[in-house]
């Protein structure tokens, strides 16, 4: 192949790896315009509509796992974290995998007391995306913010998500807390 050819297959390869990267969190966070009281969420052109609780949520306890989250039906969600109590935080007594498409699984010999929930994080500013971001596996945290009561998010352009387990929460984060 001469260097021409190959210059053009660079080309070409890097446009396409350009095209279908997903957006970065933080761009994601900045670009959002929330509209809570109206329960939308305004992103690159499309609205999404939601039920947030009236009330502020609090979850506490030890962060199993966190990670980056992107979904194209709801880029909002920038990060997944598994949050953990009693024998669920204890990685000799419950194995749990990392969130994998908003799912994951956990196993132990014996029925753990404690609880576990998956929680998919929307950042409600920058401020608060940068303490998601600096989220680290065995954390203990504190989250606040108001949660989606029905399970469902729609968008204006006929997408839709929606979680399908009772032990997953959309949050709209409002505040961090390492402890």
């Amino acid at each position: 192949m001469n260097l021409r050819a190959l210059a053009s297959v660079a080309v070409i390869a890097l446009a396409i790896f350009l095209w279908l990267r997903r957006p970065s969190s933080r761009g994601i966070a900045k670009e959002m315009q929330l509209d809570v009281k109206a329960g939308r969420i305004d992103y690159k052109g499309i609205t999404y509509e939601a039920s947030w609780s009236d009330e502020t949520h609090r979850f506490e306890g030890d962060l199993r796992y966190v990670g980056r989250a992107y979904s194209g039906d709801l880029p909002l969600v920038t990060h997944d974290a598994i949050l953990t109590t009693g024998d669920f935080s204890d990685p000799k007594l419950v194995k749990v995998s990392p969130l994998k498409n908003g799912s994951g699984s956990w196993r132990a010999k014996s029925r753990p007391d404690g609880t576990l929930v998956a929680l998919h994080f929307i950042p409600s500013n920058l401020a608060i995306h940068r303490q998601l971001a600096g989220l680290r596996e065995g954390d203990t945290v504190e989250i606040e913010g108001m949660v989606e009561t029905d399970s469902r998010v729609d968008a204006s352009n006929g997408g839709y998500w929606r979680l399908n387990h009772s032990n997953h929460k959309l949050v709209l984060v409002t505040a961090v807390k390492k402890r």
